[in-house]
């Protein structure tokens, strides 16, 4: 599977809790500049720029501190990509997404 602008992945983060995951289906792309809190824009398979709110970006993530801290991490990478996914054009594949990362957040 390749990586880098563009990819989508299913990126695994497991944290305190044996056996428990988190699966977001992210670019690698978001999930590197979330972790920055640098850029507000970033690009997505269509390679269309999407505008996301600066709020998202106001915490810096940390995925390597405290268990609560990666918990509020994840929440957050949550929240963002169900940002991305609500301003993606209304496809069958966007839409399905939309609702898997709807899905998680509700788990979470």
């Amino acid at each position: 599977m390749r990586s880098g602008p563009g990819s989508i992945l299913w990126t695994r983060y497991r944290y305190s809790l044996p056996a428990f995951y988190v699966h977001l289906n992210l670019s690698h792309d978001l999930i590197r500049n979330s972790v920055k809190g640098a850029r507000t824009t970033i690009v997505q398979r269509n390679r269309a720029l999407l505008q996301l709110p600066r709020t998202l970006f106001n915490q810096r993530l940390n995925f390597y501190s405290r268990a609560q801290s990666r918990f509020l991490a994840i929440e957050t990478l949550l929240r963002l990509a169900l940002s991305v996914a609500s301003q993606m054009r209304t496809t069958t594949a966007s839409v399905y997404r939309m609702r898997k990362l709807q899905v998680y957040v509700r788990l979470l």
